[in-house]
């Protein structure tokens, strides 16, 4: 895991990392940034309910998509290509219906924002 710490502001953002993939050892410390002052982290593990398709936002892609967890109500994330890894992105999009998933979110956000997808 990458930390940073911005003291004047007193915010801590963190990102997991794979140690086996040099894109996102090498991107680490960026997520760690972007992820300053976010509050509340959750694992999120279900089967992937829906993935609408793709939109742009500042050039960016980003999709909604949805996990069941066997909770009545199916839990929304957005996920934003300019703060997930590539792998992140490919483990979105490489994904069936009904697979399983684990999405690491920011639940400061409505909908949650992934800042990790396995």
């Amino acid at each position: 895991m990458m930390t940073v710490v911005d003291a004047q502001f007193k915010q801590v953002g963190s990102a997991l990392i794979n140690p086996n993939s040099s894109t996102d050892v090498g991107s680490a410390a960026s997520r760690a940034v972007t992820n300053l002052g976010i509050g509340t982290q959750a694992t999120i593990n279900g089967t992937l309910a829906y993935i609408q398709p793709p939109y742009t936002v500042g050039g960016f892609s980003r999709w909604i998509f949805g996990v069941n967890t066997g909770a009545p109500q199916l839990v929304q994330i957005v996920a934003k290509a300019d703060t997930l890894t590539t792998t992140d992105i490919y483990n979105l999009n490489g994904k069936a219906l009904r697979a399983k998933i684990t999405v690491v979110v920011d639940t400061s956000t409505t909908p949650y924002t992934a800042l990790s997808i396995q």
